[in-house]
C-alpha cells in the first residue's frame, strides 16, 4: 500500500499562518478604523485606550494612524498622550511625520522643555522635512521667556540659513527678548536688517524697539523713532506715546515728558490714567506739587479715575516732602470719590503724621482704619516708632516695642522696628538700653539689617567689648551682609582706638580690595593709630598715599602728623607740613597752636612758643588753661619770671583762674628766683568768677607763697 504524501501536513501549516496574518491584517484593520472614527469624533481619551492596547497586544496601529492620532491630540492640546504615544511610536520603530514631528515641538514647548524641542528641529531637517515657521516662532518665544537669548539667535539664523522667509512676528519675538536683557546693540542691528530684508516693521516692532531704549536710558533715540514712525512708518496710536512719557519721567526730564504729552493731545490721543499716573509721579517726587495738583486736576477733568495706587502715591510723595496736611486733604478727596483707602494708604499718611510729630492725629487715623475693617501690621507700628523716637520719646518707644512684643498676635516686630530704636539710643548714647533691645531682637530671632550691624559695633567698640564686636562681625559674613564703607570706618576706627592698630590695618587693606575707597575718616583714623604707636613713617608713607589718590587731607590729618612730628623732635618736616598747610589755604585751628606751643615749650624753644600764642589770639582763638601751663612750665625752666608773669597777667584778663598744677609751677619758678620778693606785687588780681570755677584762687597762691617767704625768712608784704 502506497502511504500518503507528507507534504500534506506541510500545506496545512501554510494555510494556518495564511490565516493568522490574514486575521492580524483584520485585527490592525480594525484597529485604525475604530481610531479614525474615535479621533474624528473627538473621543481622544478612548482613542488613546484603544492605541495602548493595540500595543500591548503587540498590534500597532498603521504608521499613518500613529502620526494622525499625534496630531489630533496636539491639536485638542493632550500633550502629555501625545509624547506617551510618540515614545511607544519610537519602541515600535514607527516612522514620524512632518506633523508629528511639528507638534512634537508644541508639546515641549507646553512642558517648557525648548531645549528639547531644540533637538527636534534637528530631527525634521535631519529627516529633510521643511521646516516651518510657526513651529520656529513657537520655539524662539519659549527659549526667550527662559532667558536662552543666544540659542533663540541661533535658531533665527538657523531658520534664514534653511531658506524659510522669517517673518515680522519672528523678528518682533527675538527683538523683544533682546531688549529685555538690554542687548541694545543688537537689537539695533536686528531692526536694521529688518528694513534690509524688505521685513517692513509694523506697530509692535517700532514700540518695542521704543520701550527697551527707554528701559535702558536712551530716551532720545526712542523718541527720533517715534518721529520715523509719524514720518514714513505705520501711525503711532497712544501706546508708543505712553511707553516714550513713562521713559522720559523715569530719566526725571519731566519737561520733555510734558511736551510728548502735548503732542499726543494735539492730535486727538486721550492718555490713560498710566501716562498721568507716571507724570503726576514724577512732579511729585521733584516736589513741583502746584505743577502735580494741575495735572490731577486736568486727569479728573478728562473724566480719568484716579485709582488708588495713584492716591497712595501722591499721598506718601506729599508726606515725605512735609506737605502732612496737603496730604490729609488728598486722603478726605480719595474717600469722597468712593476709593477705598487699604493699609498701604493708611501706612504712609501715618509715617508722614508721625515723623511731623503729630501723634493725635495719627492715633485718630489708627482708630479710622480700625473702624473700616483693616488691621493695623508691622510698618504701622513701626511709623509710631518713628515718630516717638522723632520726638525723643524713647521711653514710650520702648514701651510700644514691649507691647508688640508680649500682646500683639499676628503682627510681630520687624528688623525695622528693632533698627529704628537702635538708631535713636546710639544717637543719645544710651547705650546700655541699646545692649537690652540688642538681647530683645535675638530672642525674637529678629534678623539685623546692615544699618543695626554698624550702629552695634560702634556701641559694642564704647564698651570695650570686642569679641562682641568680631561676634557681630562673623554674623554679618555668614548671614552674606556684604560691609559698606560705614562698616568698615567704625570697625578701623574701633580697633585704631583699642590700639589693636595690625588689625586696623588690615581692614583698611581688605576695604580697598573690596572695592570701597577709604574715606578721609578712615586716613585719619589710621594715621593718628600709626602715631601712636610710633610708626612715623608709615604714617607719612599713608598721608602722602592720601594725596596721591586724590584725596586732600584737612585740618585734622595735619593736626596729627604735626603733633608727632613735634613729638618725635622733627621740627624741619615740622616746618615744612605747616608751610604745606599754608599752599593749600588751609589755616591753622585752634588744637593746631596748642599743639605747636605746647611742643615747643616742652623743648625750650619759647621764643617760637610765645609767637605762635600770638599768632593764635591775632587767629581769633582763645588760648585755654593748657596752652598757658605749657608756656608756664617753659619759662619757669628758663627762670624767666618777667614773661611767666606776663602770662599770669594775660590769665586774669581773659578771666582764666590757675589750677594746682600752675600754682605749684608759679611757686617753684619763684622760690628759686634771685630777684626782689616785691615780684609778688605784680601778681594779678584773678576775678572772683574765675577763683570760684577753679579749685585753686589766687589768694591761695599768695598764701602758698606768704608762708614760703616765713619758711625763707623773707617778708611777703
Amino acid at each position: 500500500m502506497v502511504s500518503a504524501p507528507q507534504s500534506v501536513p506541510c500545506l496545512k501549516s501554510h494555510v494556518k499562518i495564511r490565516n493568522l496574518a490574514s486575521l492580524s491584517s483584520m485585527f490592525v484593520d480594525n484597529v485604525n478604523d475604530r481610531l479614525k472614527s474615535l479621533s474624528e469624533a473627538g473621543k481622544l481619551e478612548e482613542a488613546v485606550l484603544v492605541f495602548n492596547h493595540g500595543f500591548e497586544s503587540n498590534n500597532m496601529p498603521s504608521s499613518w494612524m500613529c502620526n494622525h492620532l499625534v496630531d489630533a491630540l496636539c491639536k485638542g492640546k493632550r500633550h502629555d498622550e501625545a509624547l506617551s504615544i510618540k515614545g511607544r511610536m519610537d519602541l515600535a520603530g514607527i516612522w514620524l511625520s512632518s506633523r508629528t514631528l511639528d507638534g512634537m515641538v508644541e508639546c515641549l514647548v507646553h512642558f517648557n522643555r525648548p531645549e528639547m524641542g531644540l533637538g527636534v528641529v534637528g530631527l525634521i531637517l535631519k529627516h529633510g522635512f521643511v521646516l516651518k515657521m510657526y513651529v520656529v516662532n513657537l520655539l524662539l518665544k519659549n527659549l526667550l521667556q527662559n532667558g536662552e537669548v543666544m540659542e533663540a539667535v541661533k535658531l533665527f539664523r538657523l531658520a534664514g540659513r534653511n531658506g524659510l522667509s522669517v517673518d515680522v512676528v519672528s523678528y518682533n519675538t527675538l527683538l523683544n527678548g533682546l531688549c529685555k536683557v538690554k542687548k541694545m546693540d543688537e537689537a539695533r542691528n536686528l531692526f536694521r536688517e529688518m528694513e534690509v530684508n524688505n521685513c517692513v516693521p509694523n506697530a509692535v516692532t517700532y514700540s518695542t524697539l521704543m520701550d527697551g531704549l527707554c528701559k535702558s536710558g536712551e530716551v532720545e533715540e526712542a523718541a527720533v523713532l517715534l518721529d520715523k514712525m509719524n514720518e514714513n512708518g505705520p501711525k503711532p496710536d497712544s501706546y508708543p506715546y505712553s511707553i516714550l512719557i513713562n521713559g522720559f519721567c523715569r530719566s526725571e526730564n519731566i519737561g520733555r515728558a510734558k511736551e510728548v504729552l502735548d503732542e499726543m493731545l494735539k492730535k486727538g490721543m486721550t492718555p490713560n490714567a498710566v501716562v498721568y499716573n507716571s507724570i503726576i509721579h514724577s512732579l511729585g517726587k521733584a516736589g513741583q506739587w502746584k505743577e502735580a495738583a494741575a495735572m490731577f486736576n486736568a486727569m479728573l477733568a478728562r473724566g480719568i479715575p484716579a485709582d488708588v495706587i495713584l492716591y497712595s502715591s501722591l499721598i506718601d510723595g506729599l508726606c515725605k516732602n512735609g506737605r502732612v496736611r496737603s496730604a490729609l486733604d488728598m486722603f478726605s478727596l480719595m474717600v469722597e470719590k468712593g476709593r477705598e483707602p487699604t493699609i498701604s494708604t493708611y501706612n504712609c499718611l501715618i509715617n508722614g503724621l508721625c515723623s511731623e510729630g503729630m501723634m493725635p492725629d495719627a492715633v485718630k487715623l489708627l482708630d479710622r482704619m480700625r473702624e473700616g475693617g483693616l488691621q493695623p501690621d508691622v510698618s504701622t507700628y513701626n511709623g509710631f516708632m518713628k515718630g516717638l523716637c522723632a520726638s525723643r520719646e524713647v521711653g514710650e518707644a520702648m514701651r510700644l516695642l514691649n507691647f508688640l512684643l508680649k500682646y500683639m498676635e499676628g503682627v510681630n516686630a520687624d528688623s525695622k522696628t528693632f533698627s529704628i530704636l537702635i538708631q535713636r539710643l546710639c544717637e543719645e548714647g544710651r547705650v546700655k538700653e541699646v545692649i537690652v533691645v540688642h538681647e530683645k531682637m535675638l530672642a525674637s530671632r529678629c534678623s539685623l539689617d546692615l544699618v543695626s550691624y554698624n550702629q552695634l559695633i560702634g556701641v559694642y567698640f564704647k564698651l570695650g567689648k570686642i569679641h562682641k564686636v568680631m561676634e557681630l562681625w562673623k554674623q554679618m559674613l555668614v548671614s552674606e551682609f556684604v560691609p559698606d564703607s560705614i562698616t568698615y570706618s567704625t570697625m578701623i576706627d574701633g580697633f585704631c582706638k583699642a590700639q589693636m592698630v595690625n588689625v586696623g590695618k588690615g581692614l583698611f587693606a581688605k576695604m580697598r580690595i573690596s572695592g570701597r575707597s577709604p574715606n578721609l575718616f578712615d586716613f585719619n583714623a589710621m594715621i593718628a593709630a600709626l602715631c601712636r604707636a610710633s610708626s612715623l613713617e608709615e604714617a607719612k608713607a599713608l598721608f602722602q598715599n592720601m594725596k596721591d589718590i586724590g584725596l586732600e587731607p584737612n585740618i585734622i590729618s595735619f593736626n596729627i602728623l604735626v603733633n608727632a612730628l613735634m613729638k618725635a623732635g622733627d621740627f624741619e618736616s615740622t616746618r615744612e607740613l605747616l608751610a604745606e598747610m599754608s599752599q593749600k589755604g588751609i589755616a591753622p585751628d585752634a588744637t593746631t597752636f596748642s599743639g605747636l606751643i605746647h611742643r615747643f615749650s616742652k623743648v625750650g624753644l619759647l621764643k617760637e612758643a610765645k609767637g605762635y600764642l600770638d599768632s593764635m589770639a591775632a587767629a581769633g582763638f582763645a588760648p585755654n588753661s593748657f596752652v598757658y601751663s605749657s608756656l608756664l612750665e617753659g619759662f619757669c625752666l628758663k627762670r624767666e619770671t618777667n614773661e611767666m608773669l606776663r602770662l599770669l597777667q594775660q590769665m586774669a584778663e581773659r578771666g582764666l583762674s590757675l589750677d594746682s598744677k600752675q600754682i605749684n609751677t608759679v611757686v617753684e619758678c619763684l622760690s628759686d628766683s634771685s630777684e626782689d620778693m616785691n615780684v609778688l606785687g605784680q601778681l594779678p588780681d584773678f576775678s572772683q568768677k574765675a577763683s570760684k570755677e577753679m579749685s585753686v584762687s589766687c589768694t591761695q597762691l599768695l598764701s602758698k607763697l606768704h608762708l614760703f617767704d616765713t619758711q625763707t625768712g623773707q617778708n611777703a608784704s
